[in-house]
């Protein structure tokens, strides 16, 4: 999927039960991180990533926790890289 289609996957599926926490004005800007998955900053420098496969495979989280969660695959990934 293009980083556009998963941006109005992201707004299609989120932003009707969020609109208390996150409105389209409220972010900032919005970029590719990944496969199927944007970075999503706020005004209030919050920031999210939003990964989408499909309709029963998806994931929104801070950035925080898809960093953390992505590491071992960023470190494994430059261990090989320097062999």
């Amino acid at each position: 999927m293009t980083p556009k289609m998963i941006w109005e996957m992201f707004k299609f599926l989120f932003l009707p039960h969020f609109l208390n926490r996150i409105t389209e004005g409220e972010v900032v800007s919005w970029f590719p991180i990944g496969k199927n998955s944007i970075r999503i900053k706020t005004k209030n420098h919050k920031e999210f990533v939003f990964t989408y496969e499909d309709e029963d495979n998806w994931i929104l989280e801070t950035y925080k926790v898809y960093f953390l969660r992505m590491r071992p695959i960023f470190i494994r990934h430059t261990k090989e890289r320097k062999k």
